[in-house]
C-alpha cells in the first residue's frame, strides 16, 4: 500500500497510471490518477518598449504564460531600475540613474527553474524634466482639458507637460490621453473657491526649458475644455504699447491669428473721434468697430493711432516672420519687427544700399542721423511696438537681424532718463501728429557755444513744451531736438535754454513758423540758436561789444528774425540790400538802449532771392558796421 501511495514513475506526462500488487498468491490491480509536474519550459519573447527615458515610471513588460509556472524571475543587466511584480506581466521604474541594459525572465515552479528568455535590450535615454512639485492636497478642484502648442505647433511628445500655478505655488500637473497624445488633463487644486488667477507654464523636453503660457484662467470648481479642449500657447509674445491721449506712432510685431485691424485693436478704448492711419489709408471708429479703407495692418509699416484716453495697447500672438522691408527714396513709415530692443546701429545695419550722409531715423520724441558710416543722435535704440519714420536718398531694403545675430537685444523697453535738472514744465508733450527734427547749436555769446552735458534746449508753443534735448555725447555742442505739433503749419515755435551750470533760463532770439518740413539742420551745418535774454556769462564777456547775429530761420518762407547787440546807447540803422547792392528795405532807423535786441523781416517785404542785411551802429566817438547774408524762399 505504501507503494500505491508513493509510486516511483518516470515523469513523462500527466496521465493515469495502473498499479498491481502481488503477494505471491494473489494479484490486485487498480488505477490511481497521478499528476506529473515538470521543470518549466523556456520563457517566450518579451514584449514592451525598447527605448525609455530616465525617470519613466511604471513601464510595462510581459511574456506569454509558461505552462506549470507558479512565478517568474525577472532580471536586468543595467542599473537604476526597480522591478514591480513576479508574474509574466510586470512594470519597471527607471530612475534618474538608470542606464541601458538587457531584460530577461524565466519561469519557476516547485520542480525548478526554467531557462531564461532571449535578452531584450532596453535603451535608456535622458530627457530634461521640470522640477515641479504639487503643493499638496486641496479641498477644491478645477479640471482643464487642453492642447499645448509650441510656436503654434501642437505638442504630442509624451515628455512635454504643463503645470498650473496660483500665487507662484504649483497646484497641478498634466497627464496625457493614452488614445490622443495631443490632449492633456490638468487637475488644479485650490484652498478656496475664490476666483484666483490660474497661470500655466509649459515644459519643452526637446529644448529643456520652462515657458510661460499666454492663456490664464480664473479658478472655478468646474471643467474647462469639454468637449473642445482649450488651446494653450507658448512662443506667444505680448507687446505692451503705452498710448498717449492724442496721436501715437506704433507698429505690430505679433500675429494673433489675423492681421485684421479690428482683431489687433480690439482692446483699444476708442470713441467716434479715434482714427488709425497709415501712409496712404485710414480707418475711423464708429462706436462699434474700426471701419474705412485701412482694413489690415502690415508689420513692415508704421501707423498713427489717435485716442482720447491714455491707455496701454496689448498685442499678443505668434512673432511675425522677419521679412524684408522695402524703403523708398524720401520718407518711409516703417514698423519694427523684432521682439526685443536693439541698438539703432544693430537694428538698421542691413540697409542696402547703405544710407547717405544725413539720412534720418526718428520716432515721436527723438531722432538720429547717419554720418561716418553709423547712426548718431538722441535716438539710440529701437523698441517693439514703436513706429518710425526713415528718410533716405535712394530706394533701399532693410532686413532686421534675427534673434541669434542681434546679440545685445533686450525685452525691456528702452527709455532715456530725463535730465535731473529739467523743470517740471519742460516735460515734452509727444502726443502730436506732426514732428520736426531740428539739428542745432546754441550760441552763448560771440565766440562760445553750449556744450555742458547738463544744458537743455527746449521748444515751446505758448507754455506747452513740444520737445527738449541735451548736447549729444558723440557730437559736442550739437542738439538733436524733436519738435511736435498738432497742425502742419502756422504754429510759432519759440525756444528756451537752461544752463546746467548756473540753472539760469534764457530765451532764444529765433523762433520759427511750424511748417512740418520734417527736418532742419545737418551735422556740418546746424541751425544756430542765439540767446536773447542776457545771462551773467554774457554780461561779463560782451560788455563794450556790438554784434550782428545770424538770421533765423534761413532760408525763410514767411518771416525771419535778426538778432543784434549794442554795447551802449547808440543810433542804429539796419537795412536790406539785393545782390547788386541796391537798398530794398530799411528795417530799423532809431536810437536804441544797450543790450540784446532783435528785428523781424517778412516775406511780404521781400521777394524770393538772396539778400544782404547790414547794421550800422553810431555813437559819439565810434562807428560799427557788419553785413551778413540771408535767403528768401
Amino acid at each position: 500500500s505504501s507503494a500505491a501511495a508513493n509510486p516511483v514513475v518516470s515523469p513523462s506526462a500527466n496521465t493515469n497510471y495502473f498499479l498491481t500488487v502481488d503477494d505471491g498468491y494473489n494479484q490486485v490491480t487498480g488505477s490511481l490518477p497521478i499528476t506529473v509536474k515538470t521543470i518549466p519550459s523556456a520563457s517566450g519573447p518579451i514584449a514592451g518598449t525598447s527605448t525609455v527615458m530616465a525617470e519613466d515610471i511604471g513601464v510595462s513588460y510581459s511574456v506569454p504564460p509558461v505552462p506549470g509556472a507558479t512565478s517568474y524571475e525577472w532580471g536586468y543587466t543595467g542599473q537604476g531600475v526597480v522591478i514591480h511584480g513576479d508574474q509574466n506581466s510586470i512594470t519597471i521604474d527607471f530612475q534618474a540613474t538608470a542606464i541601458s541594459g538587457n531584460l530577461r525572465v524565466r519561469a519557476i515552479n516547485e520542480c525548478g527553474q526554467g531557462l531564461f528568455s532571449a535578452d531584450f535590450p532596453i535603451q535608456v535615454e535622458y530627457v530634461c524634466r521640470p522640477h515641479w512639485q504639487v503643493a499638496g492636497s486641496f479641498p477644491y478642484h478645477m479640471n482643464l482639458i487642453a492642447k499645448l502648442y509650441f510656436d503654434n505647433v501642437l505638442s504630442t511628445n509624451p515628455y512635454d507637460s504643463v503645470a498650473a500655478f496660483i500665487d507662484g505655488e504649483c497646484r497641478g500637473r498634466s497627464s496625457r490621453d493614452i488614445v490622443d497624445p495631443g490632449t492633456l488633463y490638468i487637475n488644479i487644486g485650490s484652498y478656496t473657491v475664490l476666483p484666483d488667477t490660474v497661470r500655466l507654464k509649459a515644459w519643452n523636453s526637446t529644448t529643456c526649458e520652462e515657458l510661460d503660457i499666454y492663456e490664464a484662467f480664473p479658478f472655478s470648481v468646474t471643467t474647462l475644455g469639454d468637449p473642445t479642449p482649450v488651446s494653450l500657447h507658448t512662443g506667444w509674445h505680448e507687446t505692451k504699447i503705452p498710448l498717449y491721449n492724442g496721436w501715437n506712432w506704433f507698429s505690430v510685431n505679433v500675429n494673433p491669428g489675423s492681421m485684421d485691424i479690428n482683431k489687433l485693436l480690439s482692446s483699444v478704448i476708442a470713441d467716434n473721434t479715434s482714427q488709425v492711419k497709415g501712409p496712404s489709408q485710414f480707418a475711423t471708429y464708429n462706436g462699434v468697430k474700426w471701419t474705412g479703407a485701412l482694413k489690415t495692418l502690415d508689420p513692415r509699416q508704421m501707423y498713427m493711432l489717435k485716442v482720447t484716453v491714455a491707455q496701454t495697447l496689448r498685442l499678443a500672438g505668434i512673432p511675425v516672420t522677419n521679412i524684408p522691408v522695402n524703403l523708398s527714396s524720401g520718407w518711409t513709415w516703417i514698423g519694427y519687427i523684432p521682439q526685443s530692443v536693439l541698438a539703432v546701429n544693430i537694428a538698421l545695419d542691413s540697409i542696402y544700399p547703405s544710407p547717405a550722409a544725413n539720412s534720418i531715423i526718428k520716432d515721436q520724441a527723438k531722432f538720429a542721423k547717419y554720418a561716418a558710416n553709423k547712426w548718431t543722435g538722441a535716438l539710440s535704440a529701437l523698441n517693439p511696438g514703436k513706429g518710425y519714420k526713415l528718410q533716405l536718398t535712394q530706394a533701399s531694403t532693410l532686413l532686421y537681424p534675427s534673434p541669434a545675430k542681434s546679440g545685445s537685444g533686450s525685452s525691456v523697453p528702452y527709455t532715456e532718463p530725463l535730465p535731473s535738472n529739467l523743470p517740471l514744465s519742460w516735460k515734452a508733450v509727444c502726443d502730436k501728429e506732426f514732428n520736426l527734427t531740428l539739428l542745432c547749436k546754441v550760441k552763448l555769446d560771440l565766440e562760445s557755444f553750449s556744450n555742458d552735458p547738463d544744458d537743455v534746449i527746449a521748444a515751446f508753443v505758448g507754455n506747452e513744451c513740444r520737445g527738449f534735448a541735451t548736447p549729444d555725447k558723440e557730437n559736442p555742442g550739437i542738439y538733436f531736438l524733436s519738435v511736435n505739433s498738432d497742425v502742419p503749419s502756422l504754429e510759432t515755435i519759440r525756444f528756451r535754454y537752461l544752463s546746467g551750470a548756473k540753472s539760469d533760463i534764457a530765451e532764444v532770439y529765433q523762433h520759427l513758423r511750424y511748417e512740418n518740413t520734417e527736418d532742419m539742420g545737418t551735422l556740418n551745418n546746424p541751425v544756430i540758436l542765439t540767446l536773447a535774454s542776457p545771462m551773467s556769462i554774457e554780461e561779463n564777456e560782451m560788455a563794450g561789444q556790438n554784434f550782428l547775429g545770424e538770421n533765423y530761420p534761413d532760408p525763410f518762407g514767411e518771416s525771419t528774425t535778426i538778432p543784434f547787440g549794442l554795447a551802449k546807447k547808440a543810433s542804429v540803422s539796419l537795412k536790406v540790400f539785393d545782390m547788386l547792392g541796391r537798398e530794398v528795405i530799411s528795417l530799423l532807423e532809431e536810437e536804441m538802449k544797450p543790450g540784446l535786441q532783435q528785428v523781424t523781416a517778412d516775406k511780404q517785404q521781400l521777394g524770393r532771392g538772396i539778400y544782404y542785411y547790414r547794421i550800422e551802429v553810431v555813437t559819439d566817438n565810434e562807428r560799427f558796421v557788419e553785413t551778413k547774408r540771408m535767403v528768401v524762399e
